[in-house]
């Protein structure tokens, strides 16, 4: 079994009025309900959107079933940034990511479990594989994949629910 240390989350956190007033703006500024932005910014999170290297342009695109309309949001310069430094006062993209590390794996967990076809890898999955294959290694597990995320490397729990 690999493992993974925790460290004291020193990071700013995103309170959750914050957190809903980002995805009502999120929601109002590309017609989806603020349930779809909710989905959507874990999604960009998971992907790796919230790592300073991960290109301007980056984005998730997603159909909302609630207003039947389909938008691409992106990561940069967008209204996720924008709306989250407001509301914020100065946390980013990266805060939000830490912030809801946990939710965001549990949830992938679950929704891996219910549909064994879908891959919900963390950011860090393919390379931490890499690193294990060369050292002959077992890979990560389909469970230990979905923790194996840059915003949840601070989680003191991330052995717990994620198999670590």
């Amino acid at each position: 079994m690999k493992e993974i240390k925790g460290v004291d989350d020193t990071k700013k956190k995103v309170t959750p009025s914050e957190y809903r007033y980002l995805c009502n703006k999120i929601g109002n500024t590309y017609g989806i309900s603020p349930k779809t932005a909710n989905i959507v910014i874990g999604e960009l999170i998971r992907k790796g959107g919230s790592a300073k290297g991960t290109p301007q342009h980056f984005g998730i695109e997603i159909k909302c079933p609630e207003e039947g309309s389909t938008c691409t949001v992106e990561k940069r310069a967008g209204p996720v940034e924008r709306a989250l430094t407001f509301v914020s006062k100065g946390k980013s993209l990266k805060d939000l990511a830490i912030t809801l590390a946990e939710t965001i794996i549990k949830i992938g967990i679950a929704r891996q479990e219910a549909n064994p076809n879908i891959d919900m890898s963390g950011d860090l999955a393919k390379h931490l594989d890499r690193r294990l294959k060369s050292r002959n290694d077992e890979p990560l597990t389909r469970t230990e994949r979905v923790g194996a995320a840059s915003y949840a490397q601070d989680l003191n729990n991330l052995n717990e629910f994620s198999g670590f």
